[in-house]
């Protein structure tokens, strides 16, 4: 089994979210752990 790190661009996320999706709310740690998948997440960074 592997290991993995999940890098998000907040930025990008929030500017995504605002122009396409309005009002939706993002549950970073859910879609960290559905990022990793079957491998063992690390550490997740915001930036």
């Amino acid at each position: 089994m592997g290991r993995s790190a999940v890098f998000i661009d907040g930025a990008y996320i929030e500017f995504l979210i605002r122009e396409e999706f309005a009002e939706m709310r993002v549950d970073f740690a859910r879609l960290s752990q559905r990022l990793a998948g079957s491998k063992e997440l690390l550490r997740t960074y915001y930036y």
